[in-house]
């Protein structure tokens, strides 16, 4: 009996009521509303509940915070993060680059004129020798800082104090030899430095002809100096003394900057200084520390020098700067939308106190904090990554989305004003003026208790499906996002999607129950309020009629107006048309300058990277093996075995001398760079297996410029090989050769005995080899100068397998007939054994510590130790100490090798991308047709992959993020013809703010992205309500575009559009370009969007292409009220 009294009355209820449309689907969200709305305290208390454990949970399994640029950006299996995974494998991390750009002053006819309003207009312009000099004094106080176990700690606590002291001068410090790159071990840093020309040295440099005394000529220095950096830039690899201090030739390209391209050398513009270091885990926590000390100390003002500087730490730190810094904005900007919401909610109602306004408010604020925080807790248990982005983006988004939920659940409640006591007897309706009713103990009437709830009810029922729709929709779209594959987009597309449900559930149980426990009906209406609620039925009913019956309420509305609608249309045509023209000037890529704070010092860097370098970032062709040739590419991966370089047809396709296939990889790199204008390769790699041919080229007419020889014996012993580049100087610390020890009589000088005095030698025959025939000893004896021969140990030719370099050039400068090359010189390219047994001889060979005391040979191996995998990773696990000779592996034993050139400059992001995608196409052709495992690596290809596809997509996720936005809303609203409006609607929205991309210059990169990806979800937000409330209304389509429009309308607008219009325009101010560009121009633009065309357009769209009844097919549950039928 109680069910079938509950039946009745709800069907009293729903008469009364007049609902244009009933759906018998959604009946159950009126008893789940009405439950609700009797039991808050229960609701609160279980969602506090769940709050505290998902807090809890945090706690034990907090989320995982990605910060890692590579690990946010790229795509798992991607092809450049697997290359660089193998290179980071086999040689280790890419340095660290810590780069100088040093302009000359702004004087007034230099290169950097001053503004007219510069006080140093007539400062004459310094020369370049003190230019140099005061960048020398720059460079010498860099590498001299150094830094504290408790300055690491500060950077990693876990960093161990027992660990410091490298530096070898009893300090507990580190210091810029213990942390650079050295190419050739314990012989000195890698710098790329105008003064490597003079190896650092301020004695030298001020030694040039007319720059040193009293009497110095300023004309004459400034042409000797300039004269300097011209020769050793154009041909310092064959002039040793413009070698630098680690003994290898320098690439004139990095060393100086300007914007003109037929600049001299020494006239450029600026000079550029780069120190490289080592990025192996161990030694990052002491770079980061060092690399802060550089940037206190580049931040200085230094005379004759205008500096713009980047360390590897400085994006980093000045991007979390900037995030601090916009703290205060975004507060902001949520305290702005708090307030107007406290200050408009359920305006279009009855009128609430200012106090439980902000409850309401507030409670809708603390519902999306509840709603991130279990969001959070889910993801964590799943093992879903948190980025940056999560934290500004998704509370941007909730909140919106949230507070427009807040809007349709309060304007549901108010409009769902129905007398629910009309129904009962009227002796159970006691009037307010019933004096008996003043001290009865029980409440006005038994009903009224219930009114808040019922009121839920009604609300949940009228508003519960679009709200739920537009859940549905926006948490599909948000997880079709999460298809990109790049873990940034993915983990927020993930955390948005859970939120947004979470947020929409929460809101239903929570909110709801609040608003009706806030309503206060029984407690605090008296007079006309209870008496309106305690009409009689039909009185009632014609004041609720008179409420929603848009026909005598709306009657003057603009949709009434052909003309009107007419003029909306034509609007959003040409907004439309205009947005589709400027979409296709959307450029790809994300400016480094728009991630900084306006006042960030790295951006004078970027310019002057863009406009003065000469060559772009350095990238390595590596080799990892041989793959078949009857295998498709395909498959060859399966096949990768160890190159054989020892295979002299190999390695014919690697090299690039005389010999070599002209199709070869080095002729290909370098034929590329002379078509630098498209090909973005600047300059031919560094191919060491050149230099191995030329140490063993035995073709040169003078021996003395025979780089391997070995002596040999009468007997025609074959001794070790005699290294080329032996000096005292390269060896400090190393004992005297043991002809030194037991030659007591030597009388002449040699680099190998620099103790003995330049005068004839008499040499000790006891220290000859046993072999050496007598009348050789004799003959070298009676020679001038065979002192110098002797004054190496010669016992067995040169030292047993070649360990102790012992031999100097100087033993056969004028015998070299004593001594053969390593190789026939009848061969024109070495075979197998030659390769095979000197490899480890040519990695050992070193360059000079000192050029002007080198010999004849011009190459060395031994700086090409990072090259070959194997010698790098063991150089690398040694942590800073010496390498030991066995470090050396077989050629045979060569798993990977890398070969570096340099890009052209890269000025814009397209820059970026067209020369990564031509090194890719040019990669496979390669390994095409050599039937080799080569890649390309450079630094950026790992963070610009992405945009190779980010236009597919980008498509294909917005494509199918619509897809399932409509597919949703067909379901649950049961209207084909409506969710193809719907759909029409959010594609526009789309299609605009893709146009507001290309007119306002906001490119399209994982950011925008995201943002497209939420503005389906957006644009759901604006539509959804407006059809739900249209299907529902009565009269004509007209009448019922005008219900939706001046209803559920304008709380849409309330909750959403001004909301977001207001707490966006703070973002117009922020401090970091970011915010502003992707945040507040995108988000702007949506808000004005999604109000055009989703409170406007589709309005007219509806009473265009939904006239006559209301639709009575497709969702069988959806058909119009009994007795009802719309117009």
């Amino acid at each position: 009996a109680g069910g079938n009294q509950e039946k009745e009355r709800r069907s009293s209820l729903a008469r009364t009521t007049k609902k244009g449309v009933k759906t018998a689907s959604f009946e159950w969200l009126y008893v789940w509303g009405r439950f609700l709305g009797q039991r808050p305290q229960t609701m609160l208390a279980l969602w506090v509940s769940v709050g505290a454990l998902s807090a809890l949970i945090l706690w034990v399994h907090p989320l995982d915070v990605i910060t890692d640029p590579v690990k946010l950006w790229a795509k798992a299996g991607s092809r450049a993060l697997l290359e660089k995974e193998y290179y980071d494998a086999h040689f280790g991390s890419f340095w660290r680059s810590e780069m100088i750009i040093a302009k000359r002053p702004r004087g007034p006819s230099g290169p950097h004129p001053p503004s007219p309003n510069s006080t140093d207009m007539d400062a004459p312009d310094p020369d370049t020798l003190t230019v140099l000099l005061s960048l020398l004094d720059l460079q010498a106080k860099v590498e001299a800082l150094t830094v504290t176990c408790e300055e690491v700690q500060a950077v990693d606590p876990s960093v161990e104090c027992g660990l410091f002291g490298l530096e070898g001068n009893g300090s507990r410090s580190y210091g810029l030899k213990s942390l650079c790159f050295e190419p050739t071990p314990g012989q000195g840093c890698m710098v790329q430095s105008v003064l490597e020309f003079w190896q650092m040295d301020r004695a030298t440099l001020e030694a040039t002809p007319g720059c040193s005394g009293a009497e110095r000529n300023q004309s004459e220095c400034e042409r000797k100096v300039r004269e300097r950096i011209d020769v050793c830039a154009q041909s310092g690899v064959s002039k040793k003394e413009c070698w630098s201090r680690a003994g290898i030739p320098l690439l004139p390209k990095v060393l100086f900057g300007s914007t003109a391209s037929d600049v001299a050398p020494s006239a450029s513009e600026a000079f550029v200084v780069t120190y490289l270091l080592n990025s192996e885990p161990w030694t990052i926590p002491r770079a980061v520390a060092w690399e802060r000390k550089l940037i206190a100390l580049l931040q200085r003002k230094w005379d004759h020098l205008e500096l713009s500087f980047s360390a590897e730490a400085s994006l980093e730190a000045e991007l979390a700067r900037g995030g601090a810094a916009d703290y205060p904005t975004i507060a902001i900007s949520y305290l702005v939308m708090l307030l107007y919401v406290t200050c408009s909610i359920g305006g279009g109602g009855k009128p609430r106190p200012v106090a439980l306004r902000l409850l309401l408010s507030l409670t809708g604020v603390f519902i999306v904090g509840l709603s991130l925080l279990i969001a959070a807790a889910v993801c964590s248990l799943a093992g879903v990554k948190a980025t940056l982005i999560i934290s500004e983006v998704i509370p941007f988004i909730v909140l919106a989305i949230g507070v427009d939920n807040v809007f349709i659940l309060v304007w549901g409640f108010d409009a769902s004003r129905s007398p629910p006591c009309a129904d009962e007897p009227r002796e159970r309706r006691v009037s307010f003026e019933d004096d008996s009713a003043v001290n009865d103990p029980r409440p006005v009437c038994e009903c009224c208790l219930e009114l808040p709830a019922v009121r839920a009810g009604l609300a949940l029922e009228r508003v519960g499906p679009s709200v739920i729709s537009a859940a549905t929709a926006q948490s599909a779209a948000f997880m079709i996002g999460s298809w990109t594959g790049m873990p940034a987009v993915m983990s927020f597309a993930v955390l948005a999607a859970v939120s947004v449900a979470v947020d929409a559930v929460i809101q239903l149980t929570l909110f709801l129950p609040v608003l009706a426990a806030t309503d206060g009906f029984c407690a605090e209406e008296h007079g006309e309020s209870l008496e309106s609620k305690l009409l009689p039925e039909q009185e009632a009913a014609e004041a609720d009629a008179s409420k929603l019956n848009a026909s005598t309420v709306i009657e003057d509305s603009w949709l009434e107006s052909a003309g009107k609608r007419g003029a909306v249309l034509m609007l959003c045509s040409g907004v439309l048309l205009v947005a589709l023209a400027y979409s296709t000037n959307v450029s790809l890529g994300l400016e480094q300058a728009d991630a900084l704070p306006k006042d960030s010092y790295l951006i004078p860097y970027f310019d002057d990277l863009a406009s003065l370098l000469k060559v772009g970032a350095p990238f390595f062709m590596v080799v990892k093996g041989e793959a078949s040739a009857l295998k498709s590419a395909r498959n060859a991966s399966s096949l990768i075995k160890p190159m054989d370089f020892a295979d002299p047809e190999r390695i014919k396709a690697l090299c690039s001398r005389p010999g070599c296939d002209r199709q070869s990889m080095g002729n290909a790199v370098g034929n590329l760079a002379m078509y630098s204008n498209y090909t973005f390769v600047a300059t031919g790699v560094s191919n060491w297996i050149d230099d191995f041919i030329s140490w063993l080229d035995a073709s040169a007419p003078d021996p003395s410029q025979i780089c391997c020889s070995v002596p040999v014996s009468k007997s025609g012993q074959r001794g070790a090989v005699c290294p080329a580049h032996w000096t005292p100087d390269l060896h400090p610390g190393v004992p005297l050769p043991p002809a030194c020890e037991c030659n007591n009589t030597l009388r002449y000088w040699s680099p190998a005995c620099p103790t003995a005095p330049a005068t004839p030698c008499v040499v000790a025959g006891g220290c000859l080899a046993p072999d050496l025939p007598d009348a050789w000893f004799q003959r070298l004896n009676k020679t001038s100068g065979a002192g110098r021969c002797f004054g190496v140990r010669i016992s067995g030719l040169c030292p047993e397998g070649g360990e102790q370099p012992y031999c100097a050039k100087e033993c056969y400068r004028k015998y070299g007939h004593f001594l053969e090359s390593c190789m026939d010189p009848a061969l024109a390219f070495p075979n197998t054994t030659y390769l095979t047994r000197f490899f480890p001889d040519f990695l050992r060979s070193e360059s000079p510590s000192d050029p002007n005391k080198a010999g004849g040979c011009t190459v060395g191996g031994e700086h090409y130790g990072a090259d070959i995998a194997n010698v790098s990773l063991a150089v690398l696990a040694l942590h800073g100490k010496p390498a030991p000779a066995s470090i050396h592996p077989r050629i045979a034993d060569v798993v990977a090798a890398r070969f570096m050139a340099y890009h052209s400059p890269l000025v814009t992001q397209e820059d970026y991308i067209a020369a990564l995608r031509y090194m890719y196409r040019f990669t496979d052709e390669l390994r095409g047709r050599l039937k080799l495992d080569v890649a390309v690596h450079s630094v950026f290809y790992v963070f610009f992959e992405q945009y190779l596809t980010m236009e597919t997509n980008t498509l294909q996720v917005s494509g199918l993020g619509l897809l399932v936005v409509w597919l949703v809303v067909w379901a649950m609203l049961g209207s084909l013809r409506a969710s193809l409006l719907l759909l029409s609607t959010a594609l526009a929205i789309l299609v605009v703010l893709v146009g507001v991309m290309g007119a306002w210059g906001v490119r399209l990169n994982a950011l925008s992205a995201v943002n497209l990806v939420a503005s389906i979800g957006i644009a759901v937000e604006f539509s959804v309500h407006v059809v739900h409330a249209f299907l529902r209304a009565r009269g004509t389509p007209a009448n019922r575009a005008a219900q939706a429009f001046h209803g559920v309308g304008m709380a849409v607008f309330s909750g959403i559009a001004i909301t977001k219009l207001l707490g966006v325009s703070v973002l117009a101010v922020a401090h970091s370009r970011i915010f502003v560009v992707y945040y507040f121009r995108m988000y702007f633009s949506l808000v004005l969007a999604g109000s055009l065309f989703g409170l406007l357009l589709l309005p007219v769209l509806l009473v265009a292409f939904m006239g006559g009844p209301a639709p009575t097919t497709g969702n069988p549950n959806l058909k119009p009220e009994e007795g009802l039928t719309p117009q």
